[in-house]
């Protein structure tokens, strides 16, 4: 396994999937050295403002879901240079 790669205030520990438009990774917060799920955009998709915009409304939606059955969505954010949405 390699080395934990550092994304905002996460360690991203391993990849667990990648589709079409973004990956998922099992990652460490830093702060409180809890487990968790990443989702992030694909690298080169992360200029496409349209998709961007569609990515965050995706996980505003997915905070809004409770259920006993889902992990819940503890937010949403920008690593790096920052963008205003549309």
């Amino acid at each position: 396994m390699s080395p934990p790669s550092p994304f905002g205030p996460y360690d991203l520990l391993e990849r667990v999937s990648v589709g079409g438009m973004a990956e998922i990774f099992r990652a460490r917060e830093r702060a409180t050295g809890a487990i968790c799920a990443v989702k992030r955009i694909l690298p080169e998709l992360v200029d496409d403002d349209e998709f961007v915009a569609m990515f965050h409304d995706e996980a505003r939606i997915a905070r809004l879901l409770d259920h006993p059955n889902l992990c819940p969505s503890l937010g949403e954010g920008t690593v790096g240079e920052e963008r205003s949405l549309p």
